[in-house]
């Protein structure tokens, strides 16, 4: 989307509690930076390399992380995934 590599927050299933809790509050993009400090970095410096409207790019994150929630809570093998296991 945007030519380059740029980090967002690992996604997992103890991020994914998190990220859902962060969506479900009155301004779920200012709980989802509360909660993952990077995403405010990543905003500041698309919006400052003029590359996306910040409103834009909010929803855009906010829509991608809940349909990865949706998508964890979907998953079938999601109870066998915790920190201390591997499934592969």
């Amino acid at each position: 989307m945007f030519g380059e590599a740029i980090a967002l927050p690992a996604c997992n299933g103890l991020a994914s509690a998190g990220i859902k809790v962060a969506l479900a509050q009155a301004n779920p993009w200012e709980a989802l930076v509360q909660e993952f400090v990077e995403l405010r970095k990543l905003e500041s410096e698309l919006c400052r390399a003029g590359r996306v409207e910040r409103h834009v790019l909010q929803g855009k994150l906010i829509r991608l992380y809940s349909q990865y929630t949706a998508e964890w809570e979907s998953f079938s093998a999601r109870r066998l995934c915790d920190r201390g296991r591997r499934i592969a």
